[in-house]
């Protein structure tokens, strides 16, 4: 909790910066990160599409 990661979608090859903000619980669906509607818009992830193949990327971690 707390990181800051890139996340990149290897479909439109955008990316958007966002802090990890909670542990999900959708692993069990296969998936490894859940974004908001706004981060996701902005690397072309759409309402339609609604889950893409993402890359993501250590920035800084906050962990104490």
């Amino acid at each position: 909790m707390g990181t800051i990661v890139e996340v990149r979608c290897i479909k439109t090859n955008q990316s958007v910066i966002v802090k990890i903000n909670d542990t999900g619980g959708f692993g069990k669906y296969g998936r490894v990160v859940d974004l908001s509607e706004e981060a996701a818009k902005r690397i072309g992830i759409t309402y339609e599409n609604g889950v893409e193949p993402v890359e993501i990327y250590v920035k800084h971690n906050m962990r104490f």
